[in-house]
C-alpha cells in the first residue's frame, strides 16, 4: 500500500460525499473529479428518501465539522462534555459562514462512554466519561441533560466494560438511567 498523505484521506471522503449525493440526488448523474468520473450513471436501487438518507458526519476535528456542515444533516462527535460544546458551536457556526449554510440547520450528536458504578473499564480510554470517573446514575443524567441543554439531540453510549459484563451493564444503564422522566421529555 502506498502511503497516503494525511490531506488526501478527507479530499476523498468530501468528493465520495459528493458523488453519492449526487447519484441520490439524480435520475443521472454526471460527476467529474479528481478520484471519482462518471455520465449518466444510475442507482440500481435509489433511496427510500429522496435526495438521499440524512448523512451523519462524525469527527471532532476542523474538518470534519467543515464536512458535517457541506454535506451533512448532522454532525456526530466522540467524547465531547458539555463543557466542550460552546467552543464547537462556535466553529460550526464560523465555518457555516464560509459554506453557506445555517448552522442551526445542523443536528448535533454525540458518543459517550460510560461506565456504570462497580465497573473498570475493559480498554484504557482517553476520553470524557460520562458522569465522570465515579459515575453514578445522577450524574449520568446530569450529564445528559447538560448536553440536551446545549443542543445534543442524540448520545449514543459506549459500555467500555468486559464482553460478558455488557449485558448487566446495559440492564443497569435501562434501569437507573435511561428510563429517568427528565430525559424523556
Amino acid at each position: 500500500m502506498s502511503p497516503v498523505r494525511a490531506a488526501v484521506p478527507g479530499a476523498r471522503t468530501d468528493e465520495y460525499l459528493a458523488t453519492m449525493t449526487a447519484l441520490w440526488g439524480n435520475r443521472r448523474s454526471d460527476y467529474s473529479g479528481r478520484y471519482t468520473s462518471f455520465r449518466g450513471a444510475t442507482l440500481g436501487v435509489t433511496p427510500m428518501t429522496p435526495g438521499g438518507p440524512p448523512l451523519w458526519v462524525g469527527g471532532n476535528s476542523e474538518a470534519a465539522l467543515r464536512r458535517a456542515l457541506r454535506f451533512g444533516q448532522a454532525w456526530h462527535g466522540t467524547g465531547v462534555s458539555p463543557q466542550d460544546l460552546p467552543t464547537i458551536r462556535q466553529q460550526i457556526d464560523t465555518i457555516a459562514d464560509g459554506v453557506d449554510r445555517d448552522p442551526t440547520t445542523l443536528r448535533l450528536t454525540t458518543t459517550a462512554f460510560v461506565l456504570p458504578p462497580g465497573y473498570r473499564p475493559h480498554a484504557r480510554l482517553s476520553m470524557h466519561h460520562l458522569g465522570g470517573a465515579h459515575a453514578t446514575a445522577d450524574s449520568i443524567i446530569g450529564e445528559l441533560l447538560e448536553l440536551k441543554r446545549h443542543g445534543i439531540t442524540a448520545c449514543n453510549l459506549w459500555i467500555p466494560v468486559p464482553p460478558d459484563h455488557v449485558p448487566r451493564a446495559i440492564d443497569w444503564l435501562a434501569d437507573n438511567v435511561l428510563g429517568a422522566p427528565e430525559l424523556t421529555t
